[in-house]
């Protein structure tokens, strides 16, 4: 009887470490921090030009919102851009389509863009592996029709801020900076040390009840 719970109580502690490795929605990229908002300027987006920020992730991602920094530019047909999550072939590389393929296109969306500056978040769901990515801002693609910017009066993160832009012809490296790009989602590791651990747990039981029947 003893062993039993000895063992209960050892899967138990193995079961909620395993649980206690589920992480809640956070941030999974960001370009950088967030300066004043309420401005009206910034890096263009719309016809022709697309913004995008490049991110690394290690592990498996489920992506819950995009966003940023953005602001309308009044007086154009709509108020509203596109946002797209890409897949690339490396963490320095640029997208591989004219602007995109339907390789590297994981997920869109379109949103409003308020007349002044805000730090802007939508929704926008898709499952990502670890690999290289980028969320790119724009219009006149899936059903967007506004023009918007990107306020540079951001402070690049080091390490997070790796920009590109597609000047309706090609894709470009940098041209712009200091612009805030976000990404938010739930990441879900099970580091090997768990699985370590509850080998061993099972290990040690099996090397206990096997002592007990000798």
């Amino acid at each position: 009887m003893k062993q039993s719970c000895l063992f209960g109580a050892m899967c138990a502690a193995a079961i909620g470490l395993v649980m206690s490795t589920a992480v809640n929605a956070v941030v999974i990229h960001e370009s950088a921090t967030l300066g004043p908002t309420g401005v009206t300027f910034g890096f263009g987006i719309g016809d022709p030009t697309f913004l995008g920020s490049r991110f690394s992730i290690t592990d498996t991602v489920s992506v819950d919102h995009v966003g940023g920094h953005l602001v309308r530019i009044e007086g154009n047909e709509g108020d509203n851009i596109f946002a797209a999550i890409i897949s690339l072939n490396s963490s320095t590389a640029l997208p591989t389509g004219s602007p995109f393929s339907t390789s590297e296109l994981m997920a869109s969306t379109i949103f409003p863009i308020p007349s002044l500056s805000n730090d802007v978040l939508t929704p926008l769901s898709v499952t990502l592996a670890p690999g290289d990515y980028a969320l790119i801002f724009g219009s006149d693609l899936f059903g967007a029709n506004g023009t918007g910017a990107m306020p540079n009066n951001n402070s690049d993160i080091s390490g997070s801020a790796s920009y590109f832009r597609w000047n309706g012809d090609v894709w470009l490296n940098g041209g712009f900076d200091s612009t805030r790009f976000v990404v938010t989602g739930t990441v879900v590791p099970i580091p090997a040390a768990v699985w370590l651990f509850g080998s061993g747990l099972l290990g040690l039981v099996g090397m206990a009840r096997r002592k007990r029947a000798a």
